[in-house]
């Protein structure tokens, strides 16, 4: 109020103008009441208009009371009750309205709605008031006040995990310079950790700011979150700093976040876990609608026995709704030690340099480095693995990806996959650049993750043991890899693909080596394999080279595969299953008949039989199945001869027939009694419908028994082995009751006639390919007759002189009483026997006994052709023929 003013001197008015004056105090008293008595009514209008003019419209409010020292206001309500206020007291002088200056504000019951989401944290309806205070703080203006009085306030925020309740009060002051203390209690905010039970979490505010320069601090003390962080404001700039260390203790991390982790993480956070963080310095410098921050600090976690160690620095442009809009840069080390998984203990480490760019989407180099000691899971297990990845660290959208822009490497030590195989040394995998992502996470709708990787390595030597049943050397390399693996852990989702290319394996003590190995792998439900060439190594090789390729499929626990290997004409079907569970299988194996003749001979496609087996002609085929457990291999395969004729081990066969039954492949081996049936075998003598009993063992042929035919008469074989790697083998022909009729027609000498039998023996040694019959001896079993009259005498008997005319008149009718025959030749050649005869022509000098030597040549070995048409084979082996079809 102002002073009035100093009475004057002035005329007397006359008397009359003292009604009108009477009556304009009593009209200005009516005003002034009734302007007194409705002014809370327009004091709400002039409130609700203010409201509006700054976009806020108001649901109600009640000025309960105004004067001259302060007004009261309640139940101010904003944005359909997003803001409640249940009591607002103002406190003035007149001498404070004037200079724009409130004394107090105290309010009580603050109801207060507010999200925090990806866009920021946002109050409702108080964003409005934003604008406002920038328009107001450009124009100068604005009212002062003198203390601030918050009490019994409720914020209500709506976040991703959910709403949460913070209760606080404040205490403050905007006169001149503006200071602010405020307190709440954040245990509402952790609900779902076991706060309920503990001290309550408390946090402090303070703040005062005047003429540019002013600082704040926040304290929080509780059994989960410890901070206490300094702010100062200078140089245009805030400044942040740490006195003390924020720690945050992990083991109270509330149950809806830790559902997010993997679950090897939950019996660490369960533990003893805390955070730390240290060092902090922090720089925020506003720009025009933006703010420039930079800053460093380390942290340090544990988790039981892990423990996390960070040093970073960085700078980022900040928007007003604090959230990031550009990474400017972010440098340092992060190291997580000892981290105790299901199967290893690991140690991580991630040093980042340059990582810039704007969200979504940023980058920068990186070198990623994990060591996990002792791996042990029921498939694998090593001492120690180790990852080296240089490369570039990708943010992009809600997708994390580490790249790799130079060679890496992934180590392994002692690997050992049971019963397969165990590395006897260090295995080093190259891994390859590519824009492919080698590793990367990334968050979907929901709130799941899925974790990606992407590995592309040249080959790496291998040097070991096969673990399966007796252990054995095992080397080789991996081949070229790829491998893509996708993991989503909420929904146990696993999906992969792996190729290998080129990969070499081999059993130096079995003689086999995989060469060329191809393997594709596009999902976990299949995979496709080839091998360029399955060789067996030994010399001469049992078995030709061999191109494989088939196909995998898991069936339960079992993984079923079928597959073709060929060499030409020559092919393998295999079809079959192996259980992972208990290492043991089974492979039915099929070998369509394979023709013989020119251009394939068994040498071609079976190395070991090329000098045994040649100008052959007939048949091959096979059919049986392989099963093992564990590393020991249990074949039964029939193998098919039909109608085989040509050179066997220099002899030459016809009409070889035979179904033999191997139980062993490395080395070879029959089971016993195995039978053969042959029409001819032309051993130096033409040797006719045999059949043969034997088996093999450890690759030697054992022969128990044989018999043949021979002119009229029997030829048995006894015990006899055979093994394929010697130059000479023997074997002696027992013969008995030989028709001395039929071996004179073999002789084909003209004129030559005889009767009786013979018995013997006829030793017989195949020595390079060549078969020779050494001083075999045959012997009469009785008297008979000899009779050589040939129409005209040999030319070499015909100048023998008198001694060879006698000669040939005693043979004209010669009673022999003793006759044996030793023979020497080679097959295919002249056979050479000596007759030694004893008796008498009783034509001749009246029956005089007599004794000579009669040698005669010829090739004993040939016969007729016809001889062949009557062969049959034996019951019992035609009878295994049929198996594979083949009729009577």
């Amino acid at each position: 109020m102002t002073e009035p003013d100093q009475p004057r001197e002035v005329p007397r008015p006359r008397r009359r103008w003292f009604p009108a004056l009477l009556a304009l105090l009593l009209l200005l008293l009516l005003v002034a009441g009734g302007t007194w008595l409705f002014l809370p009514r327009i004091a709400e209008q002039i409130v609700l208009h203010q409201l509006r003019e700054r976009g806020l419209e108001p649901d109600g409010l009640t000025v309960a009371g105004i004067g001259l020292g302060g007004a009261h206001v309640t139940d101010i309500s904003v944005g359909d009750g997003q803001v409640h206020l249940n009591s607002l007291h103002l406190s003035w002088s007149l001498e404070d309205l004037r200079r724009q200056r409130l004394a107090a504000i105290r309010a009580a019951g603050l109801r207060l709605q507010a999200r925090l989401d990806g866009n920021g944290l946002s109050f409702g309806p108080l964003d409005a008031l934003r604008q406002d205070e920038t328009e107001e703080e450009e124009e100068g203006g604005g009212w002062q006040v003198g203390q601030i009085i918050l009490e019994d306030a409720v914020l209500q925020l709506d976040t991703p995990l959910g709403e949460r309740h913070l209760p606080f009060a404040a205490r403050g002051s905007l006169d001149g310079a503006i200071s602010v203390e405020a307190e709440a209690i954040l245990t509402d905010l952790l609900r779902e950790t076991s706060l309920a039970a503990k001290t309550p979490t408390l946090l402090q505010a303070q703040a005062s700011l005047e003429n540019g320069e002013g600082w704040g601090r926040l304290t929080v003390n509780g059994p989960t979150l410890a901070l206490d962080l300094l702010a100062e404001h200078g140089d245009g700039a805030w400044h942040l700093t740490a006195p003390e260390a924020l720690r945050i203790a992990l083991s109270d991390i509330p149950d809806i976040l830790l559902a997010r982790l993997p679950e090897t993480l939950h019996e660490g956070l369960a533990g003893d876990a805390e955070v730390t963080i240290s060092g902090v310095a922090l720089t925020a410098r506003p720009q025009e609608n933006w703010w420039h921050v930079e800053g460093s600090g380390q942290i340090r976690g544990r988790i039981n026995q892990t423990r996390l160690v960070a040093d970073l620095s960085g700078a980022a442009e900040v928007l007003d709704d604090l959230i990031p809009r550009r990474i400017l840069s972010l440098d340092g080390d992060l190291a997580l030690l000892n981290l105790p998984l299901p199967e290893a203990q690991v140690d991580a480490t991630l040093a980042l340099r340059g990582f810039a760019g704007s969200p979504p989407v940023a980058e920068g180099a990186a070198t990623l480095t994990v060591t996990a000691l002792n791996v042990a899971s029921p498939r694998l297990s090593a001492r120690a693995m180790e990852l080296q990845a240089p490369g570039r660290l990708r943010l992009d959208g809600f997708s994390l990806q580490m790249v790799l822009d130079q060679p890496g490497l992934l180590r392994t030590s002692n690997l050992l996959i049971p019963e397969i195989f165990r590395a006897a040394s260090r295995i080093d995998l190259r891994l390859r650049p590519s824009p492919r992502p080698l590793i990367e996470v990334s968050y979907v709708a929901g709130g799941g993750v899925v974790l990606s990787s992407d590995i592309d390595a040249d080959p790496a030597d291998l040097q070991g043991r096969y673990l399966g049943g007796v252990e054995r050397p095992l080397q080789g390399n991996t081949g070229r890899l790829h491998l893509r693996a996708e993991w989503e852990p909420g929904q146990d989702r696993l999906t992969q693909e792996l190729r290998m290319a080129d990969a070499r394996l081999a059993l130096p003590e079995q003689n086999v080596e995989l060469a060329g190995i191809t393997l594709h792998m596009p999902a976990l439900d299949h995979a496709d394999f080839a091998v360029a060439a399955l060789r067996l190594t030994q010399e001469p090789a049992p078995l030709a080279p061999l191109a494989v390729h088939g196909t995998m499929r898991p069936d339960g626990q079992r993984l079923a595969f079928e597959g073709r290997a060929a060499n030409g004409p020559l092919a393998l079907n295999v079809k079959g299953w192996h259980d992972t569970a208990t290492n043991q299988g089974r492979a039915d194996i099929t070998m369509p008949p394979l023709d013989l003749g020119p251009g394939n001979q068994p040498g071609r496609f079976f190395p070991i039989l090329a000098d045994h087996l040649r100008e052959t002609t007939g048949s091959l085929s096979a059919k049986g199945a392989m099963t093992w457990q564990g590393g020991t291999l249990r074949p039964r395969v029939d193998l098919l001869l039909r109608d085989l004729s040509g050179q066997l081990g220099g002899v030459p066969v016809h009409l070889l027939n035979s179904v033999i039954t191997f139980n062993n492949l490395a080395p070879l081996s029959t089971l016993p009694d195995q039978a053969a049936a042959v029409a001819l075998v032309e051993a130096g003598l033409p040797l006719t419908e045999g059949e043969i009993l034997f088996r093999v063992e450890n690759g030697n042929w054992l022969i128990h028994q044989a018999r043949l035919n021979l002119a009229g008469g029997s030829v048995s074989i006894g015990e006899t082995l055979f093994d394929p790697a010697a130059r000479t083998h023997g074997v002696t022909l027992d013969v008995s009751g030989l028709d001395l009729a039929r071996l004179a027609e073999m002789i084909e000498m003209e004129g030559l006639t005889a009767t009786g039998t013979l018995t013997g023996s006829i030793p017989v040694a195949i020595q390079d390919a060549q078969v020779i019959i050494s001083d075999g001896i045959l012997r009469s079993n009785g008297p008979g007759i000899l009779r050589y009259r040939p129409s005209e005498p040999p030319p070499g008997l015909a100048a023998g002189g008198g001694s060879v005319d006698l000669m040939l008149q005693a043979l004209d009718n010669f009673h022999y009483r003793d006759l044996y025959m030793t023979l020497n030749g080679r097959a295919g050649e002249e056979m050479l026997a000596t007759l030694h005869l004893a008796g008498a022509n009783p034509d001749l000098f009246g029956g005089y006994p007599v004794e000579f030597n009669l040698n005669v040549s010829g090739k004993l070995d040939t016969i007729l052709g016809e001889a062949l048409t009557g062969y049959r084979i034996p019951d019992r082996i035609q009878e295994r023929m049929s198996d594979f079809g083949i009729a009577p």
